[in-house]
């Protein structure tokens, strides 16, 4: 917003003896400044919510455990399932021969 509002008073002070094509220009040149400064907020909402959704995950070590073990789990049963699926292309490949 600070920079919106810089934006703003540098306008303000320009001669009003510019044309209309300039007075819109400057219009522009305003709002996009606005929009940046809108974009940059929101960006430090965001920021600001993953640091500390990082740091709170950090703080509950049995939280990571329980992670790991479940990931674990997950990768042994994939692991059976490549097992099958390598066994069953194995097959076909019995078959077309």
């Amino acid at each position: 917003m600070l920079m919106g509002t810089a934006v703003y008073l540098r306008l303000w002070t320009i001669d009003y003896t510019v044309s209309s094509a300039d007075t819109e220009l400057l219009s522009l040149i305003l709002q996009i400044g606005e929009a940046m400064d809108e974009s940059a907020e929101w960006r430090l909402k965001y920021d600001k919510q993953v640091k500390e959704s990082f740091e709170k995950q950090i703080k509950d070590p049995a939280n990571i455990n329980q992670k790991i073990v479940m990931l674990q789990k997950e990768n042994k049963a994939l692991l059976e399932r490549i097992k099958v699926l390598n066994q069953q292309l194995e097959a076909q490949k019995m078959k077309c021969s």
